[in-house]
């Protein structure tokens, strides 16, 4: 009941921000020190996999860098454009999600931020948007990074209808407007977009999740009417605590932080 009231506490104090698609530093920068023990390259993807089968298979989750970090690409004739990143992704991936994850610098001056995600390539000049996120200056201190919602407006990304069995380059063209002036991604954000999706993996291909050897996400959900919290809280009726198991020598990140630093 400790640990229960514990994790109410922690889920309950997580400050609201303008911008929905915020997440915590502490997750990103634990992604990023797993990335560093399993001494992966900048510009591989990082997979996890989820405790217990869904319909189908067996729910995967994969992170995927770009392989243009220094924010460049290159479409017909030469042209290069500014603030934009490569993406090798398989267009036969069933996403059930799919978002971008941008990190803020910290210690800047506040200002309203808006940034708007567009799809280009390497043979028009014509953007599609994919999203978009706002922060309200007053809201900036609170705000380690946004998270972009884009599956909506992308699925032909991961859910070709061709027969395409290479990987395909898809280009993100990112817009920062500070105050509702033009300003450089690098600017405001410490690292490239990472690509944060999770599918499906088929039953008949599928390897079930090892804690031994990999990080494995144990879903993990606490009903308030259950333990009979419902009678003083009236929403939300619960909250998901997933936490990661995993070998000893690997760090595995926590999908919730406040979770992770209760559970340590």
């Amino acid at each position: 009941m400790i640990v229960l009231s514990l994790l109410v506490y922690a889920a309950l104090r997580t400050p609201s921000s303008v911008a929905a698609p915020v997440a915590d530093a502490r997750e990103l920068s634990e992604k990023a020190m797993l990335v560093g023990k399993l001494n992966l390259p900048h510009s591989q993807s990082l997979k996890w996999k989820y405790v217990g089968a869904v319909s189908g298979g067996e729910k995967v989750g994969e992170t995927l860098h770009t392989i243009t970090p220094n924010g460049i690409c290159v479409i017909m004739d030469k042209i290069e454009i500014s603030d934009c990143f490569t993406y090798s992704i398989h267009p036969q991936t069933p996403a059930l999600s799919a978002k971008f994850t941008m990190r803020l610098k910290q210690a800047m001056k506040p200002v309203n931020l808006t940034v708007t995600l567009y799809e280009t390539s390497r043979w028009r000049t014509k953007l599609t948007t994919l999203g978009r996120a706002d922060v309200d200056s007053r809201e900036m201190d609170g705000v380690r990074s946004l998270r972009v919602e884009i599956l909506r407006n992308a699925k032909g990304w991961f859910n070709a209808i061709w027969n395409a069995e290479a990987p395909v380059l898809r280009m993100l063209k990112v817009e920062v407007l500070t105050n509702n002036r033009p300003a450089s991604y690098f600017d405001f954000f410490s690292e490239p977009p990472e690509l944060d999706f999770s599918y499906v993996e088929d039953d008949r291909v599928r390897v079930k999740c090892d804690p031994r050897v990999e990080c494995c996400l144990v879903p993990h959900y606490v009903n308030f009417t259950e333990i009979g919290w419902n009678k003083f809280i009236m929403y939300p009726v619960g909250f998901y605590a997933n936490y990661c198991i995993g070998p000893s020598h690997v760090t595995c990140s926590h999908e919730n932080p406040e979770v992770e630093v209760i559970l340590r």
